[in-house]
């Protein structure tokens, strides 16, 4: 039967989507509705009740799920944008942004509701610009097993044989792959889930420019220096900061040298004797081939964690290992630019 409501539409979202985020995004949703819950059956009664008495309506949903769903866990490639490019004044109207989507043909997904759909190829199905920011977001169907001990069968005998069955329960999920371009900043950033080392990940980005070549064409992008991040990132991460690095490789006139903290969860500059070693490095002698950072994603942008971010400077590429939400994810990208 369609959904037709908002309560039902609101209702299908929570069950296909905001099920499938981390169970500490989902306590900070309901939480601002004074209604939490432990486990996921808690959270899907929750959710009903809540969007049955009114407390937590259809919007208060879309909001959310564009702020969590599919943030973190991906890669990160980042461009500044020509500012001349960027400076359009198409940028500052929304007529002319609607003229230039009808021209790049993809009027069908402009400002489309938040996707309810789990498409089996990774699909684009959605398009919008709002507060500044044009975003294109692509989805594509997923699953995985879950244990389900409730299911479990007693051991048993058949012939000589004694077999113990256990139940695992099918769970649907989606990959999100998003293109975000901010012209106020002149920056652009494509956020693609699949690993980086398969096909899906490269077919992935050729997918992505595919899109928005119409109206951001890549000819206006230049690739952010990521070696260059890691060596000033390192560099700064020696004097107190919110982020450390954790293991870092830099290289330079034919040779290399690395530094890393044996300890998970720790910085190497902890250790006097080897921050003071690194210190013998000159700034701006080497560049920066692969490094562990962890940072502190802020909590007043979603919930507070440490977030490790591995970066790889001759790919030109970031991977965060953690979910985030949006504005997280832009404070750590904004954080890394400024440095640079």
């Amino acid at each position: 039967m369609p959904v037709t409501t908002d309560a039902e539409r609101a209702k299908e979202l929570a069950r296909d989507v905001v099920l499938s985020q981390g169970n500490v995004f989902i306590k900070e949703l309901l939480r601002e509705k004074g209604r939490i819950g432990a486990t996921k059956e808690d959270f899907a009664r929750n959710l009903d009740s809540a969007i049955d008495d009114g407390t937590l309506r259809l919007a208060d949903i879309e909001e959310w799920v564009q702020r969590v769903e599919g943030w973190g866990l991906q890669y990160i490639y980042l461009w500044q944008v020509t500012q001349a490019f960027a400076r359009q004044a198409k940028w500052r109207d929304a007529s002319s942004i609607r003229r230039a989507v009808r021209v790049a043909g993809l009027a069908d997904v402009w400002g489309a509701a938040t996707a309810q759909a789990f498409p089996e190829a990774m699909t684009l199905t959605r398009l919008s610009y709002d507060d500044g920011r044009l975003l294109f977001e692509w989805h594509e169907a997923g699953s995985f097993w879950v244990r389900e001990p409730s299911k479990d069968k007693p051991p048993e005998l058949e012939g000589d044989e004694i077999y113990r069955y256990d139940a695992y329960r099918q769970r649907g999920e989606r990959s999100v792959m998003r293109f975000e371009f901010r012209p106020a900043q002149a920056v652009a950033a494509a956020f693609i889930p699949s690993p980086a080392t398969t096909g899906a990940h490269a077919a992935a980005l050729n997918q992505m420019f595919a899109s928005v070549d119409g109206l951001v064409p890549r000819r206006q992008l230049s690739a952010f220096n990521v070696g260059q991040a890691i060596s000033r990132l390192d560099d700064a991460q020696l004097r107190p900061s919110d982020f450390r690095t954790q293991t870092t490789r830099l290289s330079g006139q034919g040779a290399y040298v690395e530094f890393g903290s044996t300890v998970p969860g720790h910085g190497y500059r902890e250790v006097d004797t080897i921050r003071e070693v690194r210190l013998a490095v000159e700034p701006g002698t080497v560049t920066g081939d692969t490094a562990t950072i962890l940072f502190s994603a802020p909590a007043e942008a979603g919930p507070a964690r440490q977030v490790r971010v591995q970066f790889y400077g001759r790919d030109g590429r970031i991977w965060v290992r953690a979910q985030m939400t949006a504005e997280q994810i832009w404070v750590l990208l904004d954080q890394i630019r400024s440095i640079t």
